[in-house]
């Protein structure tokens, strides 16, 4: 079934160019590569704390947050408040360390699994959400979580991220054809 509800994608990530291209950046830096890729002018916008564009004759809103990872559910709830929307069409766009370098795993609630981020936008906004995550891979050690957030990606995990990406652009007509199922089904399957 064809997707006909607007949907809205929000890349979490931290504010200022320190961070850019972080494992913790992830989410947000997907949006604003996409952005670049459909040469779609994204503009800051204050009073959500995120960059926005739309992509598919309005049908998706794009939002890479200005907000800190770990503060996200501010973000979430503006977007939720300024479009009038339910919690269920909004699809979180972040970063798992329990999976690897550029794996995609997409579902529909759940908990926070010890993600800030995501911890934050529940106790605004519910559970209610979409998630989609992007792995980045786990140190080892629990100890060096805080670091390796924070900390680029080697040379050699580049590919992965870049792969998916492609992916995630990919699925897009996917998600607009045949609905939010089929594209939870064949994101979960790459």
């Amino acid at each position: 079934m064809a997707q006909t509800q607007k949907i809205f994608f929000l890349g979490l990530g931290n504010p200022g160019s320190k961070y850019d291209l972080q494992r913790h950046n992830v989410g947000k830096d997907y949006i604003l590569s996409l952005a670049k890729d459909l040469k779609a002018p994204i503009s800051p916008n204050k009073s959500i704390l995120a960059a926005a564009f739309e992509s598919h004759n309005g049908l998706f809103q794009w939002y890479a947050s200005e907000s800190y990872v770990n503060e996200s559910g501010k973000t979430a709830l503006k977007i939720i408040k300024k479009n009038k929307i339910k919690p269920e069409q909004l699809i979180v766009i972040y970063d798992d360390l329990d999976l690897e370098t550029g794996k995609l795993k997409f579902k529909f609630g759940g908990g926070h699994g010890g993600h800030n981020g995501i911890r934050d936008i529940i106790h605004l906004i519910g559970s209610n959400f979409y998630r989609l995550r992007i792995g980045i891979s786990h140190p080892g050690s629990k100890e060096d979580v805080t670091k390796w957030v924070l900390s680029k990606f080697k040379p050699t995990e580049k590919d992965s991220i870049k792969k998916a990406y492609k992916i995630i652009n990919n699925m897009i007509p996917v998600l607009i054809d045949n609905g939010i199922d089929e594209f939870q089904k064949k994101i979960n399957t790459n």
